[in-house]
């Protein structure tokens, strides 16, 4: 089950040196221990080896792993769960031949999350502003929150200072891309974040 307050999720093309299994290792360092991984452009066998080594990464320090939209990955790396994307199967039927997962599911509004409430955790967003997608803001996610039983994880520009309004909303943890992997701000917000 889910225990985290903070969901890193990856994505390599934000890094200098591309370098996915050295930024899970920094921020690990800090204290993080819920990833994603995000990795949408890889081909099925450089996914499979990248998730090999992360999921050895995370496992030795009792982080928890999710592969993006995988099923396939997330069980042949041995990882905790699989995220699904809007538009991928229901989460009961990536149940039906992943029962040992944990299964996550991304949603953009109060539908889609009552919809996919039999996911473990759903994630909402994008919350505020994001470079190319319109945002959803404070009030649907509170109306989301108040829909749903399952936990809900918010994404979408997402730094230290508007954390606390996500959890007013009921967010019950906040995810980022850019916060935790931007070389810029990086260190000050793992910090951050890691003592959510």
């Amino acid at each position: 089950m889910i225990k985290h307050r903070f969901y890193a999720i990856t994505d390599r093309s934000l890094l200098p040196d591309q370098d996915v299994l050295s930024a899970v290792k920094r921020a690990m360092d800090h204290g993080v221990r819920m990833f994603q991984l995000r990795e949408k452009d890889l081909s099925s066998g450089d996914l499979l080896r990248i998730g090999h080594q992360v999921a050895e990464l995370t496992r030795s320090a009792g982080a928890q792993l999710f592969i993006n939209d995988r099923v396939d990955i997330a069980l042949a790396v041995g990882a905790d769960g699989v995220h699904l994307r809007t538009s991928s199967f229901s989460p009961e039927e990536a149940r039906d031949f992943a029962r040992d997962l944990i299964i996550g599911a991304s949603v953009h509004n109060a539908g889609e999350a009552i919809e996919k409430q039999q996911a473990d955790f759903l994630l909402f967003g994008p919350v505020f502003e994001t470079p190319g997608k319109p945002h959803r803001g404070l009030d649907e996610l509170r109306t989301v929150t108040e829909e749903v039983d399952c936990p809900v994880y918010t994404v979408g520009g997402i730094t230290p200072e508007k954390v606390d309004a996500c959890f007013d909303a009921g967010a019950f943890g906040v995810a980022a891309i850019r916060a935790w992997q931007d070389p810029e701000v990086s260190e000050k917000n793992l910090r951050y974040f890691s003592q959510l």
